[in-house]
């Protein structure tokens, strides 16, 4: 109990972690390799399958884990730049601003998902208060 008070962080939301990110990372290496392309999102199934499955790993996290939603969108986007410069090392030097740039956006849209699963877990927290109040 008291590594909680200390970090904040308790088991349930280190492994609401590491599902997170690991999704990121198996969408986009998964992506990449069975498409064969070096960035996932050459592909049209990253937008069409790719990123719809990021939003409902990260909607649901942020239900399950709603204390830390803001914290969601960025680790499942995270492990994906990692993997991009492992996988395609410095090929495209001149376009990674771009890069960078759609990966925040990546950010934006996931955490936004989480801040969704959040809404629905508050909402549902006061029907219940209320329903059962009656």
């Amino acid at each position: 109990m008291l590594d909680k008070l200390r970090t904040g962080w308790d088991k349930k939301d280190i492994a609401t972690l590491v599902v997170v990110s690991g999704s990121g990372l198996v969408i986009w290496v998964g992506i990449a390799l069975g498409y064969g392309v070096r960035e996932a999102w050459d592909s049209p199934a990253f937008f069409m399958l790719g990123l719809p499955l990021m939003l409902l790993v990260t909607g649901i996290a942020g239900l399950l884990r709603p204390g830390k939603f803001s914290l969601w969108g960025m680790a499942i986007v995270l492990p994906q730049p990692l993997a991009m410069s492992i996988m395609a090392p410095l090929s495209d030097a001149p376009l990674i601003g771009g890069g960078i740039f759609f990966f925040l956006v990546f950010v934006v849209i996931c955490t936004i998902s989480s801040f969704a699963g959040f809404i629905v877990r508050k909402l549902s927290n006061w029907a219940v208060r209320k329903l059962s109040s009656k």
